[in-house]
């Protein structure tokens, strides 16, 4: 099984939650979300032979948040977007990812 048809199988299996491509100075390239997963598991007859390369099915565009961003203005960015998490960077480096649970929960927190 290749690159796309494991990482399918690891985001559905629960392993990953939105799993980011990584360039070697490890900024995101692209974003293998649930959806794109859904993708590779239509593009295949049969599920013994998962085709293609992550970047085949991967989203390339990715919007990354600045670790110094404000939790009220990432809430209303999460607001008026389509996306579930974003990838976190920190002196052009990827820290990680924020979701939109976790932002609920710092508001909560703060509240």
């Amino acid at each position: 099984m290749d690159g796309a048809g494991r990482a399918s199988l690891m985001i559905n299996g629960g392993y990953l939650f939105g799993s980011r491509g990584l360039g070697i100075s490890s900024n995101p390239v692209g974003v293998l979300s649930e959806q794109d997963c859904m993708k590779v598991a239509l593009s295949v007859g049969d599920h013994d032979d998962f085709g293609g390369l992550v970047n085949d099915f991967m989203s390339p565009k990715v919007i990354t948040i600045d670790a110094d961003m404000s939790i009220l203005r990432l809430a209303l960015l999460f607001i008026d977007s389509p996306y579930r998490r974003f990838p976190v960077i920190q002196n052009n480096r990827l820290m990680g990812q924020i979701s939109r649970l976790d932002v609920l929960r710092a508001l909560g927190r703060m509240g």
